[in-house]
């Protein structure tokens, strides 16, 4: 098994405040919560329905926040982790 990991960027909509993260190396690939936290929660989910919707077998997916937030701002960036039998390339 490999350990691939996904930086997740993650923005609020301007006009909803929700909270949207996408993945450069996971074309199409969007989650979304109604806070940060809520997002993280919901990730991994989404990210298993993504990968297998590919067919690609994955594992033990975790996803946690990167480093502290700045003060005074949600959480810009998560990384997405998970086991597959191979790497997936980058585009």
């Amino acid at each position: 098994m490999v350990l691939s990991t996904h930086r997740l960027d993650i923005v609020s909509h301007r006009t909803s405040g929700w909270f949207v993260a996408t993945a450069e190396n996971l074309p199409g690939f969007f989650v979304q919560g109604a806070t940060v936290d809520q997002l993280l929660e919901r990730a991994p989910l989404v990210l298993e329905r993504y990968l297998r919707g590919r067919n690609i077998e994955a594992h033990d997916i975790r996803v946690a926040p990167e480093g502290e937030p700045a003060s005074g701002l949600a959480q810009t960036r998560a990384v997405a982790c998970f086991q597959t039998p191979e790497t997936l390339a980058a585009p």
